[in-house]
């Protein structure tokens, strides 16, 4: 009985040297993870941004992507770039302009912002890939529309207004679009 006893004991002992450090290590470092990244954006409690790095599955539309989110890339997630709207009437233009920056594949870095999830969209933040702001560049080529006031956002917004750019292209006087007839032929009406 007493070589069992010293077997057990010996057994316990090297569990709990080498294997329980790693485990609590990992469950830790599991819970932290999860609760950091599943809080829905902003900073945490010391103020800091958080900005968490996703691999692309796919562009859904103008200012949403599909990502591979959670710890070991278990679970995809819908992130929307926030601070900006597209309108319906060039969503497939928003959506291939935004396929040009980011594809699949590719690894961004989300800089989650706090109370601006909007449709399906599971987070929203500032998305950057290689350096590049997709949030501003879609304002910059016309796509979209600022929805809040910060200031590179109006001045890229306006940049592209000025520029003619996406939606703020000037309209051809002697082709009247109206929204309630997108099939107004030219000696139709």
């Amino acid at each position: 009985m007493s070589i069992i006893l010293e077997v057990v004991l010996q057994v316990a002992g090297f569990i709990f040297r080498t294997i329980l450090p790693y485990l609590i290590c990992f469950c830790l470092g599991w819970y932290c993870c999860n609760k950091w990244y599943h809080r829905g954006g902003g900073s945490d409690d010391g103020g800091r941004q958080i900005v968490v790095t996703e691999r692309v599955l796919t562009v859904d539309s103008g200012d949403e992507i599909t990502t591979r989110a959670g710890l070991f890339g278990r679970q995809s997630r819908v992130t929307s770039l926030w601070g900006i709207e597209i309108p319906a009437e060039v969503a497939d233009e928003a959506a291939t302009s935004l396929r040009s920056i980011v594809s699949e594949g590719d690894t961004i870095q989300v800089e989650l912002k706090e109370g601006h999830k909007h449709g399906r969209a599971d987070n929203a933040g500032i998305v950057m890939h290689s350096g590049t702001n997709c949030n501003l560049e879609q304002l910059r080529r016309g796509w979209a529309k600022a929805t809040v006031s910060d200031k590179e956002f109006v001045a890229a917004q306006a940049e592209a207004e000025k520029a003619g750019r996406g939606i703020w292209k000037k309209q051809d006087p002697k082709k009247p679009h109206h929204p309630f007839f997108p099939f107004w032929r030219e000696g139709e009406h």
